[in-house]
């Protein structure tokens, strides 16, 4: 499946691809359904619908560039939760379907300026330090839905 994936699509860091990469690893570590979501139709924000939550996860992703301020978009409408999920190229440079080179923010919804699009890495790192790993998501999303295994 990842030689197909590279095969036909060879830029996996273009913003729709990427996160749709990022949302995959996510519903699997969560232990949902993919065909219960539909994959993302534009990059940047996405939505995951948990047993339990009122409101869809909002999932934001961004890569990490060192010339450019890393931001991530802030979804027009709120839930409970967003998850952003940070890309980080690793020895062999980037490849979004490696999860190691993945970090994770999941910051209450409350906790973001109701006015703001979007929130640098800086921002993210002094608020809630650096991150967690895809295998820690489950316990820290366990408390905002009743059904996700941890």
């Amino acid at each position: 499946m990842d030689a197909f994936l590279r095969w036909s699509h060879p830029d996996l860091l273009e913003p729709r691809l990427l996160q749709c990469c990022w949302m995959w690893q996510v519903l699997h570590v969560l232990d949902l359904d993919p065909a219960g979501h539909a994959a993302p139709d534009r990059g940047h924000v996405s939505e995951v619908c948990l047993p339990g939550l009122a409101q869809p996860l909002l999932l934001s992703s961004a890569r990490f560039d060192q010339d450019e301020p890393t931001t991530f978009r802030i979804a027009e409408f709120r839930s409970e939760a967003m998850l952003f999920g940070l890309l980080q190229a690793g020895e062999q440079g980037e490849d979004p379907l490696d999860p190691v080179q993945w970090s994770f923010w999941l910051v209450p919804s409350p906790q973001l300026h109701p006015d703001r699009r979007s929130i640098g890495l800086q921002a993210l790192l002094r608020a809630r330090g650096e991150g967690l790993a895809l295998e820690q998501l489950p316990a820290a999303i366990a408390p905002w839905a009743t059904t996700v295994s941890a």
